[in-house]
């Protein structure tokens, strides 16, 4: 039992559980929509010097200016694990947010926690290549489908954030095993009968492990033990799980925000009578500008974290970019900085780290109709060529124009080729899972980073209803296609390579470069053609569709934009004979059956794949970054694609602990100092 003496036993509804499940796809549909920020505006800001105010050591590390270095990944792998630095690593977080109302956690809403990979335990991290889970805060987990238990046995060294011992007094009903359940007992299996208030059932506790025995019959062992792994379960304490159901009650913002504040500073800095498990960090001290977290020996992996101590240092203010703020206060991440640079600062090194397997960064391609673009209203369609038609066929005939590995190499450096371990799908959602339960939609999407094929484009094109004459493009009226293709200025070099791919296949394209702000009104108007849009992956497949039908804008167009004119399921040739209603088919769970659901998320994960035939021009590569004199990746490709990056300030310079995504894995601006993410350290 709690040490208070109650019985937590019931606190697990089904609406409770489904709403958590929801939610927390859905924040990470919302974070990659809106290019990652969380906590901050898109307006610029300044950045003077704020020496000590945080409270917090702000001494300078003397590192040399990096250079780029010659090593390849064609060269033979090193030996030895890279060296190990002490030094300290600065993160920022919003110049607008009190500390109370900062991202750090790793929950509900807030699922993106900028640090919280460092700070928080975690049961296990995956290896995509092999397929294989590697264990990281347990020795090991046990599901007995006959005996309905679970086990779960912690390694020594992982504690609370009050430095207590896991096992001991924490047991048990302590656990609030939210998204474990959920998955259980929503995708698990058609015959179980979910009851309304789900029960975790007694536990026990025999040395280091406490044992689950669970009160729901006809589980299904696979589904559960797929669902404990994934990205987001880690183990939370039960008032959480109370508090995120305040959260989804609250009648009014005012007191959504009184519960949030509560809730981020329990479970980021233990304040509260509950905190949470740590990871290698554990909190040292906190002051209204920041925080400071320093490792601590007893963890499991103190021997392989590279860094000291982590500072959670809030940005200045001014009148400066954010970028320009991230250097004044020497920001070794931030994840609301542009993620490229053309010139970076001294001792500045520009660097991504992205995850994998449906995880992480997708930079799609946005389309609307107005006028100047592909005309689609004019002339008004035809019984054999719908307005739905048109589109799909246009977008599929650009996506076969597109040189998908000299973008994405663009996109992310010279290096790239050699780091990067890219989708073979260009899917919605979780790659693995589709794979796993939709075969037939994954065998039937081409591939994402494709060769271009110019016959192939121009067919579809074709067939679009446009026609080549003079070496250009007309619409059905004779009017030449035009394509203004919009980017932000950080994003030249892989935009004019669509342009240039664009008018290969004699399309009058033309690259126009806008404000950030003017981009972004463009976009949320619908005043566009053509135009870069960022897109986050989210490990929940409904979701990402979901977020897809909801918040782009880009398929604003003449007819109802939910609706979308799909052939039958897989064949790419074949007329379109359904009209699909995407938000009817995007209903939760809890107003269908399991069954309907999952034929329901098959129809809206083929539609994705047929009117976004592979524009994913960047398919969450596993580990992209600058490469230099003094940081040495080893020089064989990576094991990891970091699709669950464990943490993020340690390795033990195996290949498996090459690169780890991190809370937002957006982007990264870090200064001459060691790799947070794996074996990566100076060399001198």
């Amino acid at each position: 039992m709690p040490r208070d003496g109650s019985d937590n036993s019931k606190r697990f509804s089904r609406r409770k559980i489904l709403q958590g499940v929801g939610a927390a796809g859905s924040a990470a549909v919302l974070a990659g929509c809106s290019g990652g920020d969380e906590t901050d505006e898109q307006t610029d800001t300044g950045a003077p010097d704020i020496g000590n105010s945080s409270g917090i050591a702000t001494e300078a590390t003397d590192t040399p200016t990096a250079t780029a270095g010659e090593e390849t990944a064609t060269d033979e792998p090193e030996s030895t694990p890279f060296p190990k630095v002490d030094q300290t690593f600065r993160w920022g977080f919003s110049r607008d947010a009190s500390l109370p109302e900062a991202n750090l956690n790793m929950h509900g809403q807030n699922s993106f926690g900028e640090l919280g990979w460092p700070v928080y335990a975690r049961f296990g991290k995956s290896v995509i290549a092999t397929d294989e889970w590697v264990h990281c805060d347990v020795e090991g987990w046990e599901f007995d489908l006959d005996n309905r238990e679970f086990r779960v046995t912690f390694k020594d060294g992982v504690k609370w954030h009050q430095n207590e011992e896991v096992i001991d007094d924490y047991t048990g009903e302590d656990f609030a095993m939210q998204e474990h359940f959920g998955r259980l007992l929503t995708e698990a299996n058609p015959e179980a009968e979910v009851p309304d208030d789900v029960e975790v059932g007694e536990w026990s506790h025999d040395g280091k492990t406490t044992i689950f025995h669970l009160n729901v019959d006809k589980l299904n062992k696979d589904i559960f033990e797929s669902g404990f792994q994934r990205r987001r379960l880690w183990m939370y304490r039960d008032h959480w799980a109370d508090q995120y159901q305040g959260l989804q009650n609250a009648s009014s913002q005012e007191e959504m925000n009184e519960i949030r504040v509560k809730e981020v500073q329990e479970r980021t800095f233990g304040l509260g009578d509950d905190p949470p498990l740590s990871g290698p960090m554990m909190l040292k001290s906190v002051s209204e500008q920041g925080a400071t977290f320093e490792k601590f020996p007893e963890h499991w992996s103190y021997d392989g974290t590279n860094w000291t101590e982590y500072e959670w240092v809030k940005l200045s203010s001014g009148s400066g970019s954010k970028y320009q703020a991230a250097t004044a206060d020497r920001i070794d991440f931030n994840a609301n900085i542009p993620d490229t640079v053309d010139n970076p600062p001294e001792n500045i090194h520009h660097m991504f780290i992205e995850s994998g397997a449906g995880f992480g960064e997708a930079l799609l391609i946005s389309y609307n109709n107005k006028a100047g673009w592909f005309g689609f209203d004019d002339p008004e369609p035809s019984a054999d060529m719908t307005a739905g038609k048109r589109q799909a066929k246009a977008r599929q005939g650009i996506a076969w124009a597109m040189n998908g590995p000299q973008i994405t190499q663009n996109r992310h450096g010279k290096y790239a080729g050699q780091f990067t371990k890219p989708l073979s799908r260009p899917v919605p959602g979780n790659p693995n899972q589709i794979q796993r339960e939709f075969p037939d939609l994954w065998d039937a999407t081409p591939p994402s980073l494709q060769e271009p094929d110019a016959e192939k484009a121009k067919e579809a094109l074709r067939e679009s209803g446009l026609s080549e004459e003079g070496g250009t493009w007309v619409r059905p009226n004779g009017d030449e296609v035009k394509v203004e293709v919009e980017s932000f200025p950080w994003s030249r070099e892989e935009i004019e390579t669509i342009v240039t791919n664009l008018q290969a296949i004699n399309l009058n394209a033309e690259h126009i470069v806008q404000e950030q702000s003017v981009l972004f009104g463009n976009l949320g108007g619908g005043d566009f053609g053509f135009a870069q849009s960022w897109h986050g992956v989210s490990g929940s497949v409904s979701a990402s569709v979901g977020g897809w039908i909801t918040r782009n804008g880009s398929w604003e167009s003449r007819h109802t934009p939910d609706y979308y004119e799909v052939p039958p399921v897989g064949e790419w040739d074949a007329e379109p004979t359904e009209e699909v209603n995407a938000p009817e088919l995007n209903k939760p769970l809890s107003r269908t059956s399991l069954e309907e659901h999952r034929e329901n998320l098959r129809k809206l994960i083929w539609t994705w794949m047929y009117h976004v035939p592979g524009i994913i021009i960047a398919p969450n590569p596993s580990a992209c970054a600058w490469n230099d004199e003094h940081f040495k990746f080893p020089r064989h490709p990576p094991r990891s694609s970091g699709q669950n990056g464990r943490y993020s300030c340690a390795g033990d310079g195996s290949e498996a602990d090459l690169v780890y995504a991190v809370g937002q894995p957006w982007r990264m601006v870090r200064r001459g100092l060691a790799h947070p993410h794996g074996p990566m350290a100076r060399t001198e």
